[in-house]
């Protein structure tokens, strides 16, 4: 079994509500800071999936945990993990 192709899929879903509180309205930015927590937060649920398929037909997924800018974490694998990974055999993948 070789791998043939490794894919993201970012995604940004929009909640009714904003994790930690408050409205979520598309005339607000994505991303707000909280100064208590000195963190950034984003307004919708976001993560990054990753879809690995085999040339027998096997397909795998994954989630890369990415709270915000999937598309970076998206970005990441797909030039820095699916060119170590297509082409590898299972047993040398080692997953």
């Amino acid at each position: 079994m070789k791998i043939i192709a490794v894919e993201c899929f970012a995604l940004k879903i929009k909640p009714e509500d904003v994790y930690l509180g408050g409205p979520v309205d598309d005339t607000q930015d994505d991303y707000y800071y909280r100064p208590e927590y000195r963190c950034v937060y984003s307004r919708k649920m976001e993560t990054c999936l990753v879809k690995i398929t085999a040339d027998d037909g096997h397909v795998g997924w994954g989630e890369a945990l990415a709270p915000v800018i999937p598309q970076v974490i998206a970005e990441i694998i797909t030039a820095l993990f699916t060119p170590l990974l297509v082409g590898k055999i299972r047993s040398e993948a080692k997953y």
